[in-house]
Parts: structure tokens; sequence; C-alpha cells
């Protein structure tokens, strides 16, 4: 769709619902930026009141949260904006990145045995994602950091799903080896953990956790995570950046 439109030197285009200015009239730039504001508040309104309503249907107790063995690209997607748990407990800080570092698509399986466990979730590969873009030109393949980056963000939200309180933060690795690649006409990524200990320090109230962890991309073994490990850790959240705060420099966990 193409509207026209003239006002004194120069006139408004809009096309495909992209509304633009072309001309040098300085009353017709101001009005322009006007209309442009009004309808950017507009579209985010209706987008935020889109995402508030699907943020309610998925929203589940916390009760729920801790017994839940799977959960959805939607849950995921809420528990990184800190909106899937209904009723969380005081200190349930802890948040999974959000999209674009988001690195998980859904986690299909969770378990629990004393301090060991498993974890297994999955990745769909886009051809149009960010780091295909930018890694390299003319050579697009996913970094390969991002794959041990989705081992820590799954250690994490397994020391959550275990009633953990806090923020998560990674604490390193041992032995990495890749053995393959990622790249953008691939399909899935698989990631499967092997929880070999979770503690909670009761004196810190912090949580810890170490698993060895395995990349697949279309079930092929391509990376190998020996060791990582990943805690939750209390006092330490920002959640008034960007403004200044007690939190708002790095320290000691």
């Amino acid at each position: 769709m193409i509207f026209t439109t003239t006002f004194v030197c120069g006139f408004f285009v809009l096309t495909n619902n992209c509304f633009s200015y072309r001309g040098h009239d300085a009353n017709a730039v101001i009005l322009f930026q006007i209309i442009k504001g009004i309808a950017y508040r507009v579209t985010v309104g209706a987008a935020n009141r889109k995402q508030s309503a699907n943020e309610e249907k998925t929203m589940i107790p916390y009760r729920q949260f801790l017994h839940k063995q799977s959960f959805s690209f939607e849950e995921v997607l809420a528990f990184s904006r800190g909106s899937l748990v209904s009723d969380p407990p005081d200190g349930f800080e802890a948040r999974l990145p959000a999209p674009p570092f988001l690195m998980i698509d859904r986690i299909v399986e969770l378990e629990s045995k004393g301090s060991k466990g498993k974890i297994v979730a999955e990745q769909d590969v886009r051809l149009d994602a960010w780091y295909f873009q930018c890694h390299f030109t003319a050579d697009p393949v996913q970094p390969g950091c991002l794959g041990v980056d989705a081992i820590w963000q799954l250690l994490g939200f397994f020391c959550v799903w275990r009633g953990a309180l806090g923020t998560g933060r990674a604490l390193g690795c041992g032995e990495v080896l890749f053995n393959g690649q990622i790249r953008p006409f691939n399909k899935t990524v698989r990631y499967e953990i092997d929880v070999r200990r979770y503690s909670h320090l009761k004196d810190s109230g912090a949580s810890v956790v170490v698993g060895d962890g395995r990349v697949y991309v279309d079930d092929a073994l391509i990376y190998t995570v020996g060791q990582a490990k990943t805690g939750i850790f209390t006092g330490i959240a920002y959640p008034d950046y960007p403004a200044r705060s007690k939190n708002s420099a790095g320290g000691i966990m």
C-alpha cells in the first residue's frame, strides 16, 4: 500500500505501514516527528499489551514451577523476563538471558536425583540469527562460545528449578572440545547435561551446580564441555540499571 500527501516543500509517504517524510520544510519535519512519536507510542503500547496478555497465559504458580519437567519456548521466554512465576518467593531474581542472547528455545527434560540430575534442551537454528550476520562475513558459523554459554544458562536454570534463590553467574568450566560447527542450514541444536553435583551453601545462601555438557547439531556430537559450573548468589542483582547503585560496579560474589 502506498499513500502520498503533499505538504509545502515535501510530501508524506506511507508505504507498507512505514511512514516517512520526503522534503525540507522545517514545519513539516517537526510535524512528522510528532506524528512518528505518536505512532511509535501506539505501536509499543499495543505490543506491550499483547506481551502482557501472553505472559498472563504462561504464568504458573511457584510450586508448579518446581515440579515441571519441561518448559515451552513461551515459558522459557517468560522466565527470561521474570514473568513466568505468578507468586515468586522473596529472592526469586535469577533470569535466563533475554533474546537475542537466549540460546534455548525449549527445555524438553529435567531430572533430579539427590545431588545429581539431567537436562535436555533444544534450540532451532535460524537462517537470520544475529551471529550469522557477523561471524564471519562470507563464512557464517555460530560461535562455539555460545554453545558453552548455553550450558551455563541451563545449569543456572536447573539451580532455580531446584529452589535456589538469588541471581545466576557462570563460574567456569574444565576442558572444552569443538569437533564440529553450526551453520545456517542446520536445523536443531540439542544440549544434554549430566548434572554431577548440586549443592546449597547454607551459610552464604548460595547454590552451585557442576555438570558435563554435550552439544549436538542434527544429532551429531560437535562440542563437549566438562565440569561446567554455575552459581546462584544473593545480594548481587542490579534491577535499577542504568541508575547507579551499590551493585552498579563489579566485585566479589
